[in-house]
């Protein structure tokens, strides 16, 4: 059936419809849309010189500002993963890991980076067993001390930035820095998230509600926040680099902190690649490899496989692992090559190293 009403008519029911739509709480939110599906929300977006795309809308706006400047995409991705970190921290941190998966144009070739940190060196097997059977757990706890691992976003992003990197690393971290400092206004979605951790993460030992709050609540939808702790922080990193943190002042507060509350992690942990060898040191120290693993082609492992040893370890090394359960062998070989350069950032001098499992050599001039 069809009505037709006068124009006088009809602006006065049409002007009452509008009222009584805007003036109805009940109504479910809809937008109709006139283009695509009818459950997209809105349009793509299309841009002729870089695109980036984050969770919150000023670290996008960071990212791009790094690629107008004339970054790379990694650059991009650095800054506006670590104004994540300070506008959602719900979700990320730079006491986090960091996973990437990088196409390389130049190269044609996938790159991907796992910066995943070990679990901590004093923190055991026997001791995990141990600390769940106390907490009458059998699964690792989403809280406390016992899930923390080495974090591995800081490293990761030295690690993407040498090798695809193209403005200072400062760069990268001021924009973070800013916001950090001046503060930035919370969006719905992550305060609602934040009141929702307060909670439970302000139980925690250390200063969380300190850092995290306001006057002991989570900020709220459109307040602005401040965290100049994580300023700090990310100022010692843009100065210092990698070092900075994981063997500066921030491994040493890590490191004092974990002791204070009886956790696992130090600051033996945060550099697990110094063994306090030279580089030629630590291309000749004895290795180890395990062969028999699972591969992603298709075979997997069924017995354990098996862990082989150069004659450089001890007998009470092999020992030890095979009181472990280890199947322990000899190895013959196969145990890789190892050439390295190292330069000091101080002195200009270049170190370089070539261990004797192969023919290479070091040289300089």
């Amino acid at each position: 059936m069809i009505i037709c009403l006068p124009k006088t008519l009809r602006r006065r029911v049409s002007v009452w419809i509008a009222v009584a739509i805007l003036s109805n709480p009940t109504l479910d939110a809809q937008v109709d849309r006139i283009t695509g599906r009818s459950f997209a929300t809105r349009s793509e977006v299309f841009a002729a010189h870089g695109m980036a795309a984050t969770s919150q809308p000023l670290a996008t706006q960071i990212a791009l500002d790094i690629l107008k400047a004339g970054g790379s995409a990694v650059d991009a991705a650095i800054a506006a993963n670590a104004a994540i970190g300070l506008m959602e921290p719900t979700g990320c941190g730079i006491g986090g890991d960091l996973f990437a998966i990088v196409w390389d144009a130049e190269s044609g070739r996938l790159q991907g980076l796992n910066a995943s940190g070990r679990s901590p060196l004093a923190l055991r097997f026997e001791g995990m067993k141990a600390e769940l059977a106390r907490l009458d757990r059998t699964s690792i706890p989403p809280f406390g001390m016992l899930p923390i691992s080495v974090p591995g976003a800081v490293d990761g992003w030295f690690e993407l930035h040498q090798k695809f990197g193209r403005l200072p690393m400062a760069r990268l971290l001021q924009p973070a820095i800013e916001y950090a400092e001046e503060g930035f206004p919370l969006t719905e979605l992550i305060a609602h998230y934040w009141e929702r951790s307060v909670p439970i993460l302000g139980k925690q030992p250390g200063a969380f509600m300190e850092t995290f709050t306001i006057e002991g609540r989570a900020p709220r939808k459109g307040e602005s926040f401040r965290n100049p702790h994580l300023a700090s922080t990310l100022r010692k990193i843009a100065a210092g680099g990698r070092d900075a943190f994981y063997r500066g002042e921030i491994a040493d507060a890590i490191d004092d902190f974990f002791r204070a509350h009886d956790g696992f992690l130090g600051k033996a942990d945060l550099n697990l690649l110094d063994h306090g060898m030279n580089l030629q040191e630590a291309g000749d120290a004895a290795r180890w490899q395990h062969l028999g693993s699972s591969e992603p082609t298709g075979e997997r492992m069924t017995d354990g496989g098996y862990v082989e040893l150069e004659t450089g370890y001890s007998w009470e090394v092999a020992r030890a692992l095979q009181q472990m359960g280890h199947d322990v062998r000899l190895g013959n070989g196969g145990f890789g090559g190892y050439q390295a350069i190292l330069r000091d950032p101080e002195t200009g001098v270049y170190r370089g190293a070539s261990e004797a499992r192969n023919d290479g050599q070091a040289g300089g001039f």
